[in-house]
């Protein structure tokens, strides 16, 4: 059985900044790619499960961002260079 699942948002754990998305699985190994603005395109690379873990991304109620969560609520974000007013919105509990 996986770990993760097609679609799900991960992190690299050598590159924790950065958001990926599954976007293939084949047999414990994970293909996850991230859109690049410099050159324009996407970064691809192939993982096992030791090597990413779980971004916990959800969508904002409010301005509708993918956007971090922490704690079971979403983290503070900016919507048009303001807070958004879904920042610290409590998210489903798993």
């Amino acid at each position: 059985m996986n770990k993760f699942k097609f679609g799900q948002k991960v992190r690299l754990k050598s590159e924790p900044n950065d958001v990926f998305t599954i976007t293939n699985i084949i047999e414990h190994r994970y293909i996850i790619i991230k859109a690049t603005s410099s050159p324009p395109g996407y970064y691809k690379c192939i993982v096992n499960d030791s090597d990413i873990y779980s971004a916990e991304i959800s969508m904002c109620p409010v301005c509708y961002q993918d956007v971090e969560c922490e704690n079971d609520k979403i983290k503070e974000h900016k919507n048009h260079n303001e807070l958004c007013y879904g920042s610290y919105t409590p998210t489903e509990s798993k």
